[in-house]
C-alpha cells in the first residue's frame, strides 16, 4: 500500500496568510482650482419686444404695405383701412365747429354794441339826463351779451373736441409700426373687412436684442442675482456658446411652472443671425469661488454621520471628516479638514475601517 502524505495544514496556512494581506488602494491628492456651482435649464431666445398691432376701427383694407420678413422703422405705415363713415363725421364736426364759429362772431359783435350803447348810457345818466333804471336795463344787456359769447364759446369748444376725436378715429386708419423691427406675421389681405375687434393684423419684433427666457427650480432660484454669468447654447447652432449676464428675475416662484423662478438674459442680436423661438440650454454660474482646495466628488464618503474622506498616513488609513463647501458636480470644495496635500482612497471597493492598513498601488 502506498503512502499518502496529507498537506492540509499547509493549505490551510496559505489561506491564512492571503486573508491577511493589506488592502491595496489607489490614492489622490486635494488640487487648488477654481469652482462653481451651476444650474443648466432649456431656455428660449424670444424677441426683446414684440407688438400685434390691430384695428381700432371699422371698415376695409385699402392697402397693405409689407409683407413677413420686412424691416419697418417707427411709425412706418403698415396698412391703410378705408372707413367712410369716420370721413363723414369729420365733415359733420367741420361745419359745427363753422357754424359755432360764426355764432361766436356774432355774439361778440352784439357784445360790443351793448357794451358801446352802456357807456353812452352811463354818460347821459352821470348828466342826469337818463333815469339809474335805463343804465340798470342797459348793464343786463350786457351781462346777457357777455353769456352770450359764454355759450357760444362753449359750442365751439365741443365743436373743436368732436373734430378732433374724429380726426384722431381717422388716424387709426393707418396702421403703423410702433418701434423699429420685422414684420414677423401678417393676417390680413387687401379688400379684408376689419372691425375694431380683431386685436392682430400684424406681429412686429425688435429682434436686435433677444430675451433669454428660462425658469430655476427652487433650490437653485435662491442664489439668482442679477449679473450672474450666463452660457447660452441653441440647438440650431451646435457648437455656438453665446456668453451674456442675467439681466432680471421675477423674485417669486411660480405654482404653474413647477415652483420655478423666471430669469432672463439679454442677448445681442444686431446682424439678425439669431431667429427668435431659438430652443437651447441656459447655464448659470450661481456662485464661483478661485483658489479653492478641492477633490474628486467620488472621493467624498456620506453615511449616517458626517461627510469624510480616506486618508492614508504611513500605511494606515484614516477617517477624516470634512466640511464641504461648492459642489460642483466633478469636484467639491472642501472648507475645512484638509492642508491639500493628503493621500486620499479613490475607487473603493467596500467601506474601510479607520486604522486598516492598507497598500497604496
Amino acid at each position: 500500500m502506498k503512502k499518502v502524505t496529507i498537506l492540509l495544514p499547509l493549505i490551510l496556512g496559505s489561506l491564512t496568510v492571503a486573508s491577511a494581506a493589506a488592502p491595496s488602494v489607489q490614492t489622490t491628492q486635494p488640487e487648488v482650482r477654481s469652482i462653481s456651482r451651476e444650474t443648466q435649464q432649456p431656455a428660449n431666445l424670444l424677441a426683446l419686444q414684440s407688438a400685434s398691432i390691430g384695428a381700432r376701427v371699422d371698415g376695409y383694407v385699402s392697402e397693405v404695405l409689407v409683407d413677413i420678413g420686412d424691416a419697418v422703422k417707427k411709425g412706418d405705415v403698415l396698412a391703410r383701412i378705408d372707413a367712410p363713415e369716420l370721413a363723414a363725421q369729420k365733415q359733420i364736426a367741420l361745419a359745427e365747429q363753422s357754424r359755432f364759429a360764426m355764432s361766436m362772431r356774432s355774439a361778440k359783435a352784439d357784445l360790443m354794441v351793448a357794451n358801446a350803447e352802456n357807456s353812452r348810457i352811463k354818460a347821459l345818466v352821470a348828466k342826469k339826463s337818463l333815469s339809474e333804471k335805463v343804465a340798470l336795463e342797459s348793464k343786463s344787456k350786457v351781462a346777457a351779451a357777455k353769456a352770450k359769447v359764454a355759450a357760444a364759446a362753449a359750442e365751439a369748444d365741443i365743436a373743436t373736441a368732436k373734430l378732433q376725436a374724429a380726426e384722431a378715429l381717422l388716424s387709426f386708419t393707418e396702421l403703423r409700426a410702433p418701434f423699429n423691427g420685422i414684420v414677423a406675421a401678417r393676417s390680413v389681405d387687401l379688400g379684408d373687412q376689419v372691425t375694431a375687434a380683431q386685436a392682430s393684423l400684424f406681429v412686429v419684433e425688435d429682434q436686435s436684442v433677444l430675451r433669454m427666457v428660462t425658469y430655476v427650480p427652487e433650490r437653485d432660484a435662491v442664489l439668482v442675482d442679477a449679473g450672474d454669468a450666463v452660457t447660452v447654447s441653441v440647438d440650431a447652432f451646435p457648437g455656438k456658446l453665446i456668453s451674456t449676464k442675467v439681466s432680471r428675475a421675477s423674485g417669486s416662484l411660480s405654482l404653474s411652472d413647477a415652483q420655478r423662478m423666471r430669469v432672463e438674459a439679454e442677448v445681442s442680436n444686431a446682424d439678425g443671425k439669431l431667429p427668435a423661438g431659438l430652443y437651447g440650454y441656459a447655464t448659470i454660474i450661481l456662485e464661483q469661488k478661485d483658489k479653492a482646495i478641492v477633490v474628486p466628488a467620488e472621493v467624498v464618503r456620506f453615511g449616517e454621520g458626517p461627510a469624510c474622506v480616506y486618508v492614508v498616513e504611513d500605511g494606515v488609513l484614516r477617517h477624516v471628516v470634512v466640511e464641504l463647501g461648492l459642489d460642483g458636480g466633478q469636484w467639491i470644495e472642501i472648507t475645512s479638514g484638509l492642508k491639500g496635500n493628503e493621500a486620499i482612497v479613490t475607487g473603493l471597493i467596500g467601506r474601510l475601517a479607520d486604522g486598516t492598513s492598507v497598500s497604496v498601488r
